[in-house]
């Protein structure tokens, strides 16, 4: 009987600290590299910072909505960089990163809005 209200107390534990690490995933952070402003014709790397493990990573654009799911990591510190070449208007517009964590997608970042100059 001992035996038995021990393993009820472990399993009751377990699913306790389980629950606790239930919620949202952390949300995702985005930059661009040279800047959210560039000249038209130019190149831009936009990196979006997940928590470690995540292998999906999705970049999205709105309007219209346009996403990429072809993030490449870089190192350990779980940043994944999309590289834009050749800068147009129809590339210009708000983008936002998420990712999945293998049971649900993340909240999106906050907004990068990436402006095109020089039309």
């Amino acid at each position: 009987m001992v035996l038995g209200a021990a393993l009820f107390g472990l399993v009751f534990l377990m699913v306790q600290k389980i629950w606790a690490q239930h919620g949202p995933p952390p949300q995702s952070s985005i930059w661009a590299v040279p800047g959210a402003v560039v000249s038209k014709g130019s190149a831009v790397t936009i990196f979006c910072r997940v928590p470690p493990g995540v292998t999906t990573v999705c970049l999205a654009r709105l309007p219209p909505r346009t996403v990429w799911y072809d993030g490449t990591t870089q190192g350990a510190q779980e940043v994944f960089e999309f590289s834009l070449q050749n800068i147009t208007q129809s590339k210009a517009g708000v983008y936002f990163c998420a990712y999945f964590n293998g049971s649900q997608w993340s909240r999106n970042s906050k907004n990068l809005e990436l402006v095109m100059t020089g039309e």
